[in-house]
């Protein structure tokens, strides 16, 4: 896939896109593929049951000390997409409303899987993570 359609493809149908991600990482995995692929991730929502069990598998697989991994950290909650109007047309952009509802599902996901598989990998990462969405959602 090039890597403009993967995105597209992501911000029209994240399930599915997150799904084949998980299953072959490969997808993306030349040149700037592990960056996308941890944009892709860093813009799941987590308002969505569905996307939450798909993040936590794809944080499972992921080498805490990879870029990837620091790319994730750094860039989670990301709402905004690189893709631009298209054939397909313009991108959905979320509302405010739908932005702080967002970052509020993020931290109870956060906070209810401090003690999964994915959190203990990547302890110090998803502490930090922790404490930036507080501070995200208590500014709000």
């Amino acid at each position: 896939f090039p890597s403009h359609d993967m995105e597209r493809m992501a911000e029209r149908e994240p399930v599915a896109t997150m799904g084949a991600l998980v299953q072959d990482p490969g997808l993306l995995g030349e040149g700037r593929g592990r960056y996308q692929r941890s944009q892709i991730f860093a813009r799941a929502d987590l308002t969505n049951p569905e996307q939450q069990r798909l993040l936590a598998r794809y944080l499972e697989g992921l080498d805490p000390r990879s870029p990837e991994a620091r790319f994730f950290f750094q860039s989670f909650p990301c709402h905004n997409f690189s893709v631009g109007p298209g054939l397909s047309g313009q991108p959905r952009l979320a509302s405010a409303m739908e932005i702080m509802e967002g970052d509020r599902a993020a931290l109870s996901w956060l906070e209810s899987g401090q003690t999964s598989g994915w959190a203990q990998r990547h302890a110090e990462s998803a502490t930090k993570l922790l404490e930036k969405m507080r501070k995200i959602v208590q500014e709000q």
